[in-house]
């Protein structure tokens, strides 16, 4: 698990780390992605996030 920290600074973020940064489970992220609350994308099998999705979700 990586420190909040660094999670804060990165541009993009594995369903994992997003979980990691809001304490949530993979699984609630995973659920927000496919109700299309949170934007993802797959890179091979990897699903990756912008970090911006995760701060706009919250900004309103």
């Amino acid at each position: 698990m990586q420190s909040h920290l660094s999670l804060k600074t990165k541009e993009f973020l594995s369903i994992q780390e997003a979980a990691d940064l809001l304490g949530a489970s993979r699984w609630t992220i995973q659920r927000l992605v496919q109700r299309n609350v949170l934007n993802a994308a797959k890179l091979g099998r990897r699903t990756i996030l912008r970090r911006s999705e995760i701060d706009n979700l919250f900004k309103n």
